[in-house]
């Protein structure tokens, strides 16, 4: 038993000040938790043990009869969750003749929650149940920044039309089409800096700034550069990253005192911008008999955005690979075609 101990399941969270991580090792481990308990708690019982342990079953676990199930986890769901959203929306409607069509519209707001989590549940871990304020920070989704402009236009182009075109087979295959757009421009998504160390229970501890350092400094610092293979982005300068990869310790300090939570930095990517957009065009084969022709490119422009990706995103700044992304964080370019027949 003795040796156990000596395991860096052990060893390790305690010589980086991680109590949360040792204390879970032990509170998942039947073994360590029996000698506690003893024969006097029925699942130790059953598992062999026959001495009564030292400690009542309630000193160390919330609810020990977890460590026998299939999962060690106890999950308590409730409606402590809060969050808080502000916004101002512009919208503009428009016509131009009797061809252009335009909708722009404007978001500048901002969300809070306490919950950082973008799931079926809406749910994630919170530091204490202690002090749930202290978990309020911007949400998974915020964006403080959008602009969407949607428009269709009605080509010039056709009998009657700007560009006349009087032949009548000429006119079926190039007269009457319509594109449509939208494009949008957003500020960056948020993500967060944490460290993966469990100072205080089994939650992310997130991290601490250097001294000197300011949160000001590090958003300001955001950049987008190539790496030096493949379509890796580097999204802070190389003198935040140290030679093993993970953040330079210089601006960035991993929590190790016991009991003491660091804070996790809040971050912003870089603006976005995408346009999608469609044509379409339709043929009267009959009277009754009619085809549509549609065809859409979504991120027409196969514009890449550079920035990490994915709504709740933590970027530990004890990964070997800090301050980079693997490959943008939309989709490329989609193109999509459609013939309708309608009788």
């Amino acid at each position: 038993m003795l040796g156990n101990y000596t395991s860096g399941t052990f060893t390790t969270p305690l010589l980086t000040g991680q109590a949360g991580a040792a204390a879970n090792a032990l509170a998942t481990s039947q073994a360590f938790v029996c000698r506690m308990f003893g024969s006097t708690f029925s699942p130790c019982a059953k598992a062999g043990f026959n001495a009564p342990g030292p400690y009542p079953i309630n000193f160390f676990l919330t609810n020990p009869f977890s460590i026998t199930s299939t999962s060690s986890n106890l999950l308590l769901t409730e409606d402590s969750g809060a969050s808080n959203y502000n916004g101002l929306q512009v919208n503009l409607r428009g016509r131009r003749g009797n061809s252009f069509n335009y909708v722009a519209n404007y978001t500048w707001s901002h969300s809070f929650s306490n919950i950082w989590g973008d799931n079926a549940n809406n749910d994630g871990p919170i530091k204490t149940v202690r002090n749930k304020a202290g978990d309020m920070a911007p949400s998974p989704f915020d964006l403080r920044h959008v602009f969407n402009f949607y428009s269709l236009y009605d080509l010039p182009v056709g009998k009657n039309k700007l560009l006349n075109v009087t032949n009548p087979v000429l006119n079926a295959l190039v007269g009457g089409w319509k594109l449509s757009g939208i494009f949008t421009v957003t500020s960056g998504n948020v993500f967060r800096l944490g460290s993966g160390r469990q100072t205080v229970n089994t939650n992310d501890a997130g991290i601490i700034l250097a001294p000197g350092v300011t949160a000001a400094q590090i958003q300001q610092a955001y950049t987008i550069s190539p790496a030096a293979t493949g379509t890796n982005r580097f999204f802070f300068p190389l003198s935040m990253i140290g030679p093993d990869g993970r953040a330079n310790p210089s601006f960035f300090i991993t929590p190790t005192t016991p009991g003491v939570f660091g804070n996790y930095l809040y971050l912003y990517g870089r603006n976005n911008w995408n346009v999608d957009s469609s044509i379409e065009k339709s043929f009267s084969l009959t009277e009754k008999w009619k085809l549509n022709l549609w065809m859409s490119a979504l991120n027409t422009f196969n514009h890449p955005i550079f920035n990490p990706s994915g709504a709740g995103t933590t970027v530990s700044i004890q990964s070997t690979t800090f301050g980079q992304v693997t490959s943008p964080a939309n989709g490329a370019r989609v193109l999509q075609f459609r013939a309708l027949v309608s009788f």
